[in-house]
């Protein structure tokens, strides 16, 4: 982060290079591998949604509107997120510590994880982990992909609909909501997960048991929406 001169007293603005190099190139299948890491221990994004709002928090320089505008979200959903996380109904409250956390001569990304640790979130993430985050949410990673990436992850160890919903804690019809919207063509979900290389079948795969690999007369009567 950068700090500005203001009479005898200084303040700090937002440092675009960290955006620029959370884009570099391998950090995209760095996260993914970080993703995969924390749903093997059965970590959902909500669990993550911490992560995502102390780093930009960070990035804000402990500024709330500026923070919302860089993150492309609203004033306001950032204010809930602490109060959900946090149970404090101003920000101004943790912002002594973010200005002990920014006077520290470390990279931008272990700031993040000392505002994290100092907040009591859990779960408990590692530097190599909490790099791999701040990359993604900084590179401008939706929640809505890191959700549809858990999806993903669990259809592929062959988790069926109704478990994966109880991992979300929603209805079966709402993930079958997720996967919709992932796998219809040029979704900005589809797009963060090419390197992924998720295919039709993957996404539908109780439909395509259904009709058996070699019988697809019926497909008309079984089609699933056209998420084309």
């Amino acid at each position: 982060m950068k700090k500005r001169k203001f009479h005898n007293s200084y303040y700090w603005i937002p440092d675009p290079k960290l955006l620029w190099k959370a884009k570099k190139k391998g950090n995209l299948e760095k996260g993914f591998k970080v993703l995969t890491s924390l749903w093997k221990r059965g970590i959902t994004f909500k669990n993550l949604e911490a992560s995502y709002f102390f780093t930009w928090y960070a990035y804000g320089c402990g500024n709330v509107s500026v923070m919302a505008k860089a993150a492309g979200i609203h004033r306001n959903t950032a204010i809930y997120g602490f109060r959900h996380f946090l149970g404090i109904r101003k920000t101004f409250k943790i912002r002594p510590q973010w200005k002990r956390v920014m006077d520290r001569k470390i990279p931008f990304s272990e700031k993040v994880k000392l505002l994290y640790d100092r907040a009591g979130m859990k779960p408990r993430i590692s530097k190599s982990e909490n790099r791999g985050l701040v990359n993604l949410w900084l590179m401008g990673m939706p929640g809505k992909v890191v959700r549809s990436h858990n999806v993903l992850y669990l259809l592929r160890k062959g988790v069926d609909l109704v478990s994966i919903g109880k991992h979300f804690e929603i209805s079966s019809r709402g993930i079958h909501r997720y996967r919709a919207y992932a796998a219809r063509a040029g979704s900005p979900v589809q797009k963060w997960l090419v390197p992924l290389k998720p295919t039709r079948e993957e996404w539908f795969k109780t439909w395509y048991k259904s009709i058996g690999k070699n019988d697809l007369s019926g497909a008309a009567r079984s089609t699933p929406p056209n998420l084309s």
